[in-house]
């Protein structure tokens, strides 16, 4: 085999070495991009399902719900196309099944001033749509949505964490009720209702408010008691002392 030959012969192979090793490398540059992408989505996934499950029943609306359980279907479709998962069409399915349901927001608790019965469960409820925010301002960062579909969803958290931080002031007025003769808690409640009426644009506040305004009726003809019952004291008070000529 002539010299030639045999150069062509190992340029041949080099190419050959050359094109195998594009190919692997293309393959595990695929192969690492597609298992980022699932990363990512089950990040996403993780995430909304945790928002989903967890946003407060008397605080959520029919957009929000509809808004996670559409995001959370989306990123469960895209990441079973990448890989095949049990758990992963368990989620679907449960978000599937969730967007088919109900989205009607619960009724105000009758006879309750407050939507939580706890300060634990207000404050929970806070802390998540604090997280939905943030999760609302970094997919907007990311390009997944665009403003005019968050910004309306967060002025709707704004306004639940408006009233889970009045619940929480409700909830202290409550318990010093007998502590202060029901006079500061009574300040406290008229500051609440003046909140709670200027959130009350589509009139889901309604129950809220009625419960609201009795208790502060029953508190003020309480403190209306108690102040006469007071006045007559110190009248009675004032005879003992000039009948004995004090």
């Amino acid at each position: 085999m002539s010299p030639t030959n045999i150069g062509l012969l190992i340029l041949g192979g080099i190419g050959i070495m050359s094109v195998t090793a594009y190919i692997i490398q293309m393959y595990e540059n695929r192969k690492k991009a597609r298992q980022l992408r699932l990363m990512h989505l089950q990040s996403a996934i993780r995430r909304a399902h945790h928002l989903l499950s967890n946003y407060p029943p008397l605080l959520q609306s029919p957009d929000i719900i509809k808004f996670l359980t559409v995001y959370l279907a989306q990123r469960c479709q895209a990441a079973l196309e990448l890989e095949e998962s049990e758990t992963m069409s368990k989620v679907l399915n449960e978000a599937n099944e969730r967007a088919q349901s109900s989205l009607e927001t619960p009724p105000h608790p009758e006879g309750s001033i407050t939507l939580f019965d706890s300060p634990n469960g207000a404050q929970r409820a806070r802390a998540i749509i604090k997280e939905f925010v943030k999760f609302l301002k970094e997919i907007e960062a990311k390009g997944e949505i665009s403003s005019t579909v968050s910004q309306p969803m967060i002025q709707q958290a704004k306004n639940c964490f408006e009233r889970t931080e009045v619940d929480l002031e409700l909830l202290e007025a409550m318990v010093t009720e007998e502590v202060n003769d029901g006079k500061r808690s009574f300040s406290t409640y008229k500051k609440c209702f003046i909140r709670l009426s200027e959130l009350n644009k589509n009139h889901l506040l309604d129950r809220q408010l009625f419960e609201l305004r009795n208790r502060m009726t029953t508190i003020a003809a309480y403190i209306e008691q108690r102040t006469e019952e007071e006045r007559q004291r110190r009248l009675k008070e004032e005879e003992e002392q000039n009948k004995f000529g004090f």
